[in-house]
């Protein structure tokens, strides 16, 4: 464990030795990685909503199925057709689900905020 994050190889003998050059960068890599996505998640929510982060956090699995198709990765997955027509349902669905929600907000936020400014000038408190 230490050793290999400090650099040195424990297993030198056998059919899988260690290769532990990279571990240490691969490590601090992986932490500077989780600590921009945490920090995101934490501003998505600060400025946007619970619901555009979840909307966010859907798009997650097939972007990520796409990422694995990439040539650059070690062993990359044949991408089907299928994926495709996946990431455009589910990205048909978020924008439908943005869209009806917003119109819904509209309707609700100007009858809302027109009682409120009666109540204001009536001098009571919204109810």
């Amino acid at each position: 464990g230490l050793k290999c994050f400090l650099g040195t190889g424990t297993i030198t003998a056998g059919c899988h030795p260690d290769d532990c050059r990279w571990a240490m960068m691969t490590m601090v890599a992986f932490t500077l990685i989780c600590f921009v996505y945490v920090n995101l998640m934490v501003l998505l929510l600060k400025f946007g909503s619970a619901n555009l982060m979840f909307l966010a956090l859907t798009l997650i699995v097939p972007v990520a199925n796409l990422a694995f198709a990439l040539p650059i990765m070690p062993t990359p997955v044949t991408l089907h057709a299928s994926d495709i027509v996946g990431l455009l349902v589910i990205m048909a669905g978020i924008i439908s689900y943005r869209i009806g929600s917003t119109e819904d907000e509209n309707d609700e936020n100007g009858s809302s905020q027109e009682e409120e400014d009666a109540c204001i000038e009536r001098g009571g408190l919204a109810e």
